[in-house]
């Protein structure tokens, strides 16, 4: 959809600044990474450079040094990914394929001379930007209608909905409010206090789902019915789920009762798979716990994966790990059987895209490929073409059982502990290690042949081939500070390594 509304160089030149945002970049890292030429990646950077102290900075953004080294300095760690998104709108407002998206879904139908007026277009131009939208757009099972004297979008309601949602949201951020028939001034006294908590973004993304909504049900642009065992899933989440609740009738109070209870049904679902960072941790929980107890197809769906995979990878789970993972396989699954075969295109809405797949190069992937397409064809029993229709379905839940895996994996860092000089120095660092670490990670082990770290306040261990810390005194802050970085990379080294997950 974007090669539609920014050049192939202007999203590569976008993607060398994000990439240097994230981390510290050389040019041969940015040219293996996004396979950009070294000079043309240098280009971009000088261009970047350029542009952005133009419009949002007085100094350097991008700096370098002789190693061919690119950084974003420390005084703009705050305001970086801002640049990046402040730049992306720039250039995607002087599309007029950009342009006429934001009119078609912050407005429920425009008309034809607005259209051209605001673009500055012709009639011609129009016509044909919007043929060359729809071939786009008919993927996502809608298109843009022109009736002459309107334009407007129809087709798949729900997939009208979450195009708009995504396309809007990640474009403007908190950095413009698109629409023009509704204000977040208007928005605000009716946004229950307990959903967002203190997150500005959160907030502008249930004020932008709101808006689409309230925009498409107050011009009857109704949903359908979904299938009973999908309508049985979500009157148990809206039955379980009352963060949106009053939120949810404020949209609905003026719509016929016919359409009501189908409406509001579609409304809290969707707020749980689009607006993921606003629903409480313990909620997903509850939500997953009564998943498994029920039997439609998308619970029966999750419980058979999760006990698919405690036997195939030999795992164990928390309860808690389990609900939290059944819950998110039901969502997941939930959303395919709402988009169907047009799921994957919704990720590609977003710039830079949205990575969920398990890295190649990792040594698991083969056998959770292996492991879930046997286990999706048991299920389904489907046959070859609707395993490639199902390619996203699939990459999304490799992700998830990885991640499920992770989650299961048991992390132990063992300490072997020697203070001789300080009669309380043992227990004083036992106590304090138990305060900053889960003591079911970080333990104490009389086994120096299993000790991952010693620690001691004499050079004597210092010929071993483990990790030695000597500390000089256990009641100093930064000796504490020092030993802490060490003990939590070692964790995060163990819980992140690309070692066998079995």
């Amino acid at each position: 959809m974007y090669k539609k509304m920014l050049s192939t160089s202007k999203q590569k030149e976008l993607l060398v600044l994000y990439s240097i945002i994230q981390k510290k970049q050389t040019l041969h890292s940015l040219s293996i990474n996004l396979n950009i030429p070294k000079h043309t990646v240098k280009n971009y950077i000088q261009n970047l450079n350029y542009e952005i102290e133009q419009s949002f900075t007085s100094s350097i953004f991008i700096e370098s040094n002789k190693k061919g080294e690119y950084w974003i300095p420390n005084k703009y760690s705050e305001k970086k990914i801002l640049v990046f998104h402040e730049l992306k709108l720039d250039h995607l407002k002087k599309s007029s394929y950009f342009q006429l998206l934001v009119l078609l879904t912050t407005n429920f139908q425009v008309s034809s001379k607005e259209v051209t007026e605001k673009l500055f277009i012709t009639s011609s131009y129009l016509t044909r930007i919007t043929k060359t939208l729809n071939k786009e757009l008919v993927a996502y099972g809608f298109q843009i209608t022109n009736s002459k004297t309107y334009l407007s979008l129809t087709g798949d309601e729900f997939s009208i909905r979450l195009f708009s949602f995504i396309f809007l949201n990640n474009s403007f951020q908190l950095l413009e409010w698109p629409f023009e028939q509704i204000t977040k001034e208007e928005l605000a006294p009716i946004l229950p206090k307990e959903t967002i908590a203190d997150s500005t973004i959160a907030t502008n993304s249930v004020y932008f789902w709101f808006a689409i909504v309230h925009t498409r049900v107050q011009h009857q642009a109704f949903l359908p019915n979904p299938d009973i065992a999908t309508a049985d899933a979500l009157n148990l989440i809206k039955e379980n789920y009352h963060l949106l609740n009053d939120f949810n009738y404020h949209i609905f109070s003026d719509i016929e009762k016919s359409y009501l209870a189908n409406e509001s049904l579609y409304f809290i679902f969707a707020s749980l798979f689009i607006l993921s960072d606003i629903v409480p941790y313990q909620q997903m929980v509850h939500l997953g716990t009564l998943f498994s107890k029920q039997n439609f197809l998308a619970s029966e769906f999750s419980k058979l994966l999760i006990d698919a995979t405690k036997i195939k990878f030999n795992r164990t789970f928390t309860d808690e790990t389990e609900s939290l993972f059944i819950y998110f396989f039901t969502i997941m699954y939930l959303a395919f059987q709402l988009l169907n075969s047009k799921s994957h295109l919704f990720f590609e809405l977003y710039f830079p895209r949205v990575s969920y797949i398990v890295p190649k190069d990792n040594p698991k992937r083969a056998n959770i490929e292996e492991f879930f397409d046997v286990f999706l064809n048991d299920f389904f029993q489907i046959n070859l073409e609707e395993e490639k229709e199902a390619f996203v379905f699939k990459e999304i839940f490799y992700t998830l059982i990885y991640r499920l895996l992770l989650m299961g994996k048991k992390v132990e860092v063992f300490i072997y502990l020697r203070i001789s000089k300080d009669i309380t120095g043992n227990a004083y660092f036992k106590n304090k290690i138990s305060q900053i670490f889960n003591p079911e990670v970080v333990l104490i082990t009389d086994n120096i042949e299993e000790a991952n770290l010693i620690v001691a306040d004499t050079f004597e261990f210092s010929k071993t081939n483990k990790s030695v810390f000597v500390l000089g005194s256990s009641k100093k802050y930064e000796q504490w500070v020092d030993l802490t970085q060490i003990i939590q990379k070692m964790i995060l080294k163990k819980l992140f390594s690309k070692e066998d997950l079995d």
